[in-house]
């Protein structure tokens, strides 16, 4: 644990974390150009589990709106905890059709050393 995750949440999802996270899930799935009901539920489940009270069509819509230079700054301020979260579900999302093909592997690669996540 880093020093600086003393100050931060292990387990409560901001809803900028939330619609950060919701937008590199999308991208993320569409990776091989279509979006399974597999890969949808999981998305859909993330949003519904992380922040419960929140509508996820709205976080949907806003999370379309965001740049990946956003997005990436507002998860590497999370908790480390949270960092690995986002990158058991962006393999999960890259995996959860059967073939977690080289692009999927490539963008969870870059995540993660964006967040400084050790594989």
């Amino acid at each position: 644990m880093a020093f600086l995750d003393l100050f931060k949440s292990d387990t409560d999802w901001t809803r900028d974390e939330v619609t950060s996270l919701t937008s590199m899930m999308i991208a993320q799935s569409y990776f091989d150009n279509e979006q399974t009901d597999d890969e949808r539920d999981l998305i859909l489940t993330a949003i519904t589990g992380f922040c419960p009270e929140a509508n996820v069509e709205d976080i949907i819509k806003d999370s379309a709106s965001l740049t990946p230079e956003y997005c990436i700054k507002c998860l590497v301020s999370m908790h480390t905890t949270k960092r690995k979260i986002v990158i058991a579900i962006l393999m999960a999302i890259g995996m959860v059709d059967g073939d977690f093909d080289d692009d999927e592997q490539l963008m969870t690669y870059a995540v993660g050393k964006a967040l400084n996540v050790k594989f």
